[in-house]
This record gives C-alpha cells, structure tokens and sequence, in this order.
C-alpha cells in the first residue's frame, strides 16, 4: 500500500512531466502505426503477386518502336478485324487495357479517393479491360459478380462497373454513380494488374473504377493494340501475330516477353519492403530511445530521493515499482489513446508490449548499479 501511496504522490507532483511524457508516446506511436499500417498491407500484396508470377511468364506484350504512334495508320474496320483475327489465333488468350481519368460528381465518393480534383470537378482512375484480364490475374469480388461475356461485347445504357475495395466501403452492389454508371461488384482487397511499360509497374486497384473495355473503343479507335498482351509459350506463334499487324500497315512493333520485365518488377517489390523495414525499424529506434533518454534524465535527477527512500527501510525493488508506475500509467493511456484514434487493438497490445520492454530495461539499469554504489556515495552526488 506504500508503494502505492508513493507513486500516486509522485504522479501528482510529476504530473507536468508525465503528461509530456505521454504526449512523446502518443506521437511515437502514431509515428510507427505508419509504418506498421504500410507493412501489414505490403506482404500479403507481395504474395499475391508472387502467386501469380508464373502464370504471367508466358505473356508477351506489344511495344511501339515509332517515334510517332504508328497504329494510327489502323482505320475502325482493321482494327475490329485485326482484333477478332488475332483472338481466334490464340484461342482468346489475349487482353488488353487502358487507364485513365473518369469524372465522378456522386459525393458519396470522398475526395481523398479521386485522383485529380479541377475546378471542383473530381476525376477518379477509371481502368478499361477486356475479358480475358481478370482471368490472368484472378480477380475476385467480395460482393457482387465480375462483368459477364455479353457485357463486354454489349453497350447498355447504364454501363456496369466493378469498384475497388476502398471505394466499396462507400457504395454497394446495385448503386448507380452519377446516373450513368451501376455497380456490378466489389473487388477484394490487394486486386491489382501489371503494367509492363517502361520500367514496370504494379497497380493496385482498390480506388479505381473498372469499365469494360468496349466502352473504351469509342474513344480510341486502336485502343485494344496500345496495351496489347499475348499468352503462348510458342514464339512463332508470336511472330505470325507480328507479321498480321505488319501487313496491316503497323510496323516499327516489337512483343517483348513479360518474362524480362517481371525480373525488373520483382527487384523493385523486394526493393519496397526493404524500405518498409528500414523505415519501420528507423521510427522504432527512435522512438525507444526518445523514451530511454526521458527517463534516465528522470532518474538522474531524482537518485538523492530514492536513496533517502531506502535509507528510510525501503528496497531498491520498492523504488523501482514507485518510479515505474508513472511511467506505465503514461505508457497506458498513450496506447490507449492510440488504440482507440486507429481502432486497431491489435497495434495497442503491440505498443503496450514494446513500450513496457522500453521502461523496464531503461529503469532496470540505474537500480540493478543503485545496489553496487554505497548509500552515501549517491546522496553526495549531483548525477
């Protein structure tokens, strides 16, 4: 009970401390729940897309050599005949995509999901795909259904839309947006597609919009050959779908093999969770070691009083149960506060652990040297 009545005095007059005390452990914590936030969602996208790597290795995708575009050559009729020839050739193991910006005014849609905002006009990331895209990266929905066969190749007056998942959280299968689109489906989370070009990309999906490509070939009448990806093992099967588009008139074109550009995306995905790491353990040792340096300066000042403490009766093992819980009460209601601020209890037990280690080693070390040191030694002393 003494002990209690010791630390409920010392909290009292340490109040000042201890609330700045909690303010550094509150911001540490939100400071690491960054990092954590990041991480925890990294690694399960990670083997997602490790998942599926082998099912990409035999994807070939088209790339424009002209310094101009050289499929505007392409006229509609060509480009429909070119399409359905090259689909019948690879038995429909061919897709394509195209993204862009789509403007949304349905203010059930927050801002902070569009990807451009203009003149108080909202443009959100619409994504274009034709059938076979989904199948190649096994998208799946957590409510409703994926487009169906007939709504890629029919245009209806309202046209269908799956969303991804952030932005089902705020609309639901069956909702309208902006009285011209319906929403079809919702993605899961970590849904996402490759873009090969350039130094590659993935994309993840969970605030995009995504559209049936036909809607796309109005607007872009050689869209299905901008983002062209082939499916075969067999490279003269490659060549013959080269020399169609040759004939056509298309020429300063090259399919390249996924293969290359996956080993240049992997490095970059491995490259990502190093930061991660990096970044996570950064804020961490600062944080421990902002909380360390607190409460050595703590202890220092106040050694002459726990000296007095134990030549008073009390054990070296009393003083430390009084100076610790101030702290662990500043440590409680900080992770707490945190705890509730992210609704994350499992990132408070996190806290609560990390930071309970970080006050009993730090405290642990000037009172396991208090029992080397002769008493009166540490009443002289200024340190």
């Amino acid at each position: 009970m003494k002990i209690i009545k010791y630390s409920l005095f010392d909290f009292w007059h340490d109040k000042k401390r201890l609330f700045i005390f909690f303010i550094q452990i509150f911001f540490a914590a939100f400071l690491l729940y960054g990092a954590y936030v990041h991480l925890i969602e990294y690694i399960p996208f990670y083997k997602t897309v490790n998942e599926i790597y082998e099912n990409l290795e035999d994807d070939w995708y088209l790339q424009d050599l002209s310094k101009k575009d050289s499929l505007e050559v392409l006229t509609k009729q060509q480009c429909n005949k070119l399409e359905n020839e090259i689909l019948k050739k690879l038995n429909g193991k061919v897709f394509s995509f195209m993204a862009s910006s789509q403007q949304i005014e349905d203010k059930r849609l927050p801002d902070k999901f569009a990807e451009d905002i203009f003149d108080r006009r909202r443009f959100f990331t619409a994504f274009y795909c034709t059938s076979y895209l989904p199948i190649e990266y096994k998208w799946q929905v957590s409510s409703g259904r994926l487009f169906s066969e007939r709504e890629y190749v029919n245009k209806s007056d309202k046209i269908p839309v799956i969303v991804g998942c952030k932005l089902g959280q705020y609309v639901n299968v069956g909702d309208t947006i902006d009285d011209n689109f319906v929403v079809v489906g919702v993605l899961k989370k970590g849904s996402f597609y490759l873009d090969p070009r350039w130094e590659g990309k993935v994309e993840k999906l969970d605030t995009t919009i995504v559209v049936p490509f036909i809607y796309m070939k109005d607007m872009l009448r050689q869209a299905f050959f901008n983002e062209l990806n082939i499916k075969t093992s067999d490279r003269l099967t490659v060549k013959e779908v080269k020399e169609m588009l040759n004939d056509a008139g298309v020429k300063k074109i090259h399919f390249r093999p996924m293969k290359k550009q996956l080993i240049n995306i992997h490095k970059d995905m491995n490259y990502k969770i190093i930061y991660e790491l990096c970044y996570g353990i950064m804020i961490l040792v600062m944080s421990v070691a902002g909380e360390a340096l607190s409460l050595l300066c703590r202890m220092k000042r106040r050694l002459p009083e726990y000296s007095v403490h134990i030549l008073c009766g009390g054990t070296v093992k009393d003083v430390f149960l009084r100076s610790a819980c101030g702290e662990f009460a500043s440590i409680v209601a900080a992770d707490v506060a945190i705890g509730l601020f992210y609704k994350s209890f499992g990132f408070f037990v996190l806290c609560i652990i990390l930071n309970s280690i970080v006050v009993i080693v730090t405290l642990a070390v000037p009172f396991v040297k208090m029992r080397k040191v002769m008493i009166a030694d540490m009443l002289k002393r200024k340190e």
